[in-house]
């Protein structure tokens, strides 16, 4: 779950009873409802119950990231990184937080911007196929192409579900002359 894995600041707070137990306990609900609106691809009615966090806790760095990346699911890039950055403000230390705003740099069209994040959060251990894709492709539209062929070729071995990482690998390797 995003909620446990990504933001430990909220669990802290909680736990040193920042918030009253009844409203932590439906604020970790919208919460969590929101990530698994996420991960099922409801993108709107997870930007929904962002807002309503925010609504009562407009400076909540979960919901805020939430938001951010339920509005770059939906192409509204500059409403997702204004958010994000926001959320970054607020959490610097979250490697999760800056490779989402690099993912969301990239799709709109600032890959400089984007690497400069995804280095950040590289340098702070986050190593998923996701980053690595992302950051692999963000380095080759920069022209990057050796650090996006050793980032895209760390990707390729048969447990990867899908072929993106063989075709994006291959088309470097074709620009590169190889």
């Amino acid at each position: 779950c995003l909620t446990d894995r990504y933001f430990p600041a909220y669990r802290s707070s909680v736990r040193r009873g920042e918030h009253s137990s009844v409203a932590s306990e439906a604020h970790e609900g919208l919460i969590r409802e929101a990530d698994a609106r996420l991960k099922a691809g409801e993108f709107s009615r997870a930007e929904a119950l962002c807002r309503a966090v925010l609504g009562t806790r407009p400076t909540d760095p979960t919901a805020l990231h939430l938001l951010g990346v339920a509005l770059h699911q939906q192409g509204r890039f500059s409403e997702a990184i204004a958010i994000l950055d926001r959320a970054v403000a607020l959490t610097p230390e979250s490697a999760a937080l800056l490779s989402d705003r690099g993912a969301a740099l990239a799709d709109a069209g600032r890959p400089s911007d984007a690497a400069r994040d995804f280095y950040a959060a590289r340098g702070m251990g986050i190593a998923g196929r996701i980053f690595l894709r992302n950051y692999g492709r963000t380095l080759w539209a920069l022209g990057n192409l050796r650090g996006a062929e050793l980032l895209l070729g760390s990707l390729v071995h048969p447990d990867w579900p899908s072929p993106e990482p063989f075709l994006d690998l291959a088309q470097v390797k074709r620009e590169a002359g190889d």
